[in-house]
């Protein structure tokens, strides 16, 4: 899978990019934005306590975008660049959604035997 799944342990930070790609799926499922408009949204969500630089937002829609989940949609006043998910970005989201229920549900079946091993 692309995208939002990838995680390159091997380079400093870059573990929490799918974390910040799939809030960006699922930002831009609810409505499209802009990259001021989600920065906004992760600090509210977080408590001020990660507030991404516009560097790092900026040059991961762009990827993101060269991927063909995300396009710009519009432009919004001041020129901002609006954001939309494309039929490849929701099927993405559609897909991480499944495989992490799937996850859920493995965990709820193995839970009574790893209680058993905990003592």
């Amino acid at each position: 899978m692309r995208g939002p799944l990838k995680f390159d342990e091997g380079r400093r930070g870059a573990r929490g990019r799918g974390l910040i790609q799939l809030f960006i799926l699922h930002s831009l499922h609810k409505e499209p934005k802009s990259g001021y408009d989600l920065i906004k949204e992760i600090t509210e969500k977080t408590g001020g306590a990660w507030v991404p630089s516009k560097g790092t937002l900026y040059s991961l829609l762009k990827k993101m975008e060269e991927e063909g989940l995300i396009i710009v949609s519009d432009t919004g006043k001041r020129s901002k660049n609006i954001f939309s998910l494309t039929a490849e970005g929701e099927e993405t989201l559609d897909e991480i959604v499944r495989v992490r229920m799937e996850e859920r549900e493995d965990v709820c079946i193995q839970e009574p035997a790893l209680r058993d091993l905990r003592g």
